[in-house]
């Protein structure tokens, strides 16, 4: 609010109002490594990072990160995969999507959402063609007699 007076007689007062929207751009999200993700090994760990740039002025407690499994079910920690916590540098987020070894059944489309206040982005990255390396095998000669 804004008030003018003007000193003269009979003294002159005005008031005006003004009001400010002001609004958060998207973020830009990236993943890497770039998509998609070929040559993974069954059995062999992979860590996939999700890197968020936003404009200055947005506090850290307003961005959250949250990972998607392939099917749209959301990722949490468990024995063999966890999400390391969100950190920060300035303006961007970075947050990791880590496998202690992977599985067939990992291959898919991964997707990193993020919700800075009311705006989103959101990103993905297909891990494909999963390879099942071949086992280990031994053979041992015996030598038998048939009669």
């Amino acid at each position: 609010q804004c008030e003018v007076a003007i000193n003269a007689s009979p003294p002159v007062m005005a008031t005006g109002n003004v009001t400010l929207n002001v609004t958060v751009p998207n973020p830009t999200v990236t993943i890497s490594p770039s998509d998609p993700i070929q040559g993974a090994m069954v059995g062999s760990p992979q860590v996939i990072n999700c890197t968020v740039s936003t404009v200055n002025g947005v506090e850290s407690s307003s961005v959250m990160i949250n990972w998607m499994r392939p099917g749209g079910g959301s990722i949490s920690n468990d024995s063999r995969v966890t999400i390391s916590p969100t950190t920060s540098g300035g303006n961007t987020y970075i947050s990791s999507l880590q496998f202690m070894y992977l599985l067939k059944g990992d291959e898919g489309t991964y997707m990193c959402n993020v919700m800075i206040l009311d705006t989103i982005g959101s990103a993905s990255v297909e891990l494909e063609s999963l390879t099942v390396p071949a086992p280990n095998v031994s053979v041992t000669a015996t030598s038998s007699l048939i009669v």
